[in-house]
């Protein structure tokens, strides 16, 4: 599959990115920006034609925010797509000597963990590293998963969470490029995690009951002096 996927980005930091403040809670002005996105992305990396049916008012909300830029002949751009779509182009066709998608100065598949977990100083809206599985396997394979293969990786997902999925997916890859057996080894991997994990939590908890049955129990004075004064009392009433 080609670097154009058949989707367009659309980050959940556009509820909190100020450029957003007058777009996203009004729903003129969200829906245009979300059908010029998609127009935009579709004729990447050439320049889109303002629809005929977009508002007007909301165009020029979205260009005074400054998330639509206007060129010439009624067309236009939307901030960041030309970083963010460039991006993705060449991490899906740059490779390395030995065939491996690789980039100068990191690792085989174009990019490390790190890179995954550092958020992104680029265009909030649309530059920042995705976190969603199907896009890194995407990324690492250069086929975005469907069928099967996609609700295999969100069963992984829900199961394990993003963050881990992406970690094994991207190590699994690297030891051993080969697609056909790429969800099998990741889903072994996390497992053999989730069971390390499991055995981990279990000797922590052990080690912290042995240290607790360890420390001598020091008696209250109180019941002490109780336990001596039944005593006596019981020998009283004995003899």
């Amino acid at each position: 599959m080609s670097e154009r996927a058949p989707y367009s980005r659309v980050y959940w930091s556009i509820i909190d990115d100020e450029k957003f403040e007058k777009v996203y809670d009004d729903d003129r002005h969200l829906a245009c920006w979300l059908r010029l996105l998609i127009a935009a992305d579709q004729a990447w990396p050439a320049s889109a034609h303002i629809p005929a049916t977009a508002r007007r008012s909301s165009v020029n909300a979205l260009v005074e925010a400054g998330i639509v830029d206007l060129t010439t002949g009624g067309r236009y751009r939307i901030h960041g797509l030309d970083k963010e779509r460039g991006e993705r182009k060449r991490m899906a066709t740059t490779r390395g000597p030995n065939g491996d998608r690789t980039v100068p100065g990191r690792g085989p598949n174009g990019f490390t963990v790190s890179d995954l977990a550092e958020p992104s100083q680029a265009e909030p809206s649309l530059a920042e590293p995705s976190r969603d599985p199907a896009d890194i396997y995407w990324q690492l394979t250069g086929k975005y998963p469907h069928g099967k293969s996609l609700e295999w990786i969100d069963g992984l997902t829900t199961q394990y969470g993003s963050e881990r999925t992406i970690a094994a997916l991207t190590v699994a890859q690297s030891t051993d490029p080969s697609v056909n057996t790429l969800l099998g080894r990741t889903r072994d991997a996390l497992a053999a995690e989730a069971r390390k994990l499991d055995r981990r939590e279990r000797a922590d908890e052990e080690a912290r009951l042995a240290a607790k049955r360890a420390i001598p129990r020091v008696e209250e004075p109180w019941r002490a002096e109780f336990r001596e004064a039944v005593r006596k009392q019981y020998e009283r009433f004995e003899s």
